[in-house]
């Protein structure tokens, strides 16, 4: 997929939004810096703003490029990838020298291991979802109670989330502490509205009807991929379900099956 990771190599600093903080995240034309938070933008950085070093990377590191890599470096040792895209039988996964997972492997018993990594846990950190610290805190847990050794790659060993993993009451203040700040739940409600159509010209005409919908409410995006099946798109507001069933009220018609609200969405990606 798209990068999503602007980081300086040498020293470790990460793209933040100047507004409200949140990392930053490489657009499409990588040529540009996001905030999926705000929705400003910068140009690309050239030179790292804390040491000066032009040693400045976008990447997220896929599993299909890390076992490539672990191919190489380990020659001889059954290196596999398991993820929802690559599913293995549990027999597989106990013969393999090297899994490469996503958190789908927390569906299998892992205590076969002899130790495990966290690979770049700045990229999941830099994910535009108001938990993404949460989150990630909970798999490290897990998967700490259930190997004997863990190792976690980040350039950013100061991190709330690492600094607080066995006091849970100070990871719960600094976590609110920064939701507060940035106004996410619990501290305010956020909306994810998307549309979908395996037709563009119908796309089109659902993406223009929701823009028009929203005309007098700030949101941010529209954020548009392209899957193999459809096009789709979606927009992020901060308002309440009944702030938004106002804007519904004042419409002409009761038909809005063409389009979908999540509240307070898991992911905003």
């Amino acid at each position: 997929g798209e990068t999503r990771y602007t980081y300086c190599s040498d020293c470790g600093f990460s793209a933040r939004c100047e507004i409200c903080a949140r990392p930053l995240t490489t657009a499409g034309d990588a040529k540009t810096l996001q905030c999926e938070n705000c929705g400003s933008r910068s140009d690309m950085l050239l030179q790292c703003p804390s040491c000066a070093s032009t040693a400045i990377k976008s990447r997220g590191v896929g599993s299909g490029a890390l076992v490539r890599q672990l191919s190489r470096e380990f020659q001889g040792r059954t290196v596999v990838e398991y993820s929802s895209l690559s599913p293995l039988s549990r027999q597989a996964l106990e013969r393999a020298d090297i899994v490469v997972a996503t958190n789908k492997i927390f569906s299998e018993g892992i205590a076969h291991f002899d130790l495990a990594a966290f690979v770049q846990i700045d990229a999941d950190l830099t994910i535009p979802n108001y938990h993404a610290a949460e989150s990630l805190r909970h798999y490290i847990l897990k998967l700490s109670s259930q190997v004997p050794e863990l190792y976690i790659q980040t350039f950013a060993p100061e991190h709330r989330l690492l600094t607080t993993l066995h006091d849970v009451t100070r990871f719960y203040e600094d976590e609110m502490a920064e939701r507060r700040l940035t106004h996410y739940p619990p501290f305010a409600t956020i909306m994810k509205i998307a549309v979908r159509d395996a037709e563009r010209g119908r796309y089109d005409e659902k993406l223009h009807s929701l823009t028009a919908l929203l005309k007098d409410a700030h949101f941010f995006g529209p954020f548009e991929k392209r899957s193999k099946r459809s096009y789709e798109a979606h927009v992020i507001l901060r308002m309440t379900a009944q702030e938004f069933r106002k804007i519904l009220d004042r419409q002409p018609t009761d038909s809005y099956n063409w389009f979908h609200v999540e509240i307070n969405p898991f992911s905003s990606l």
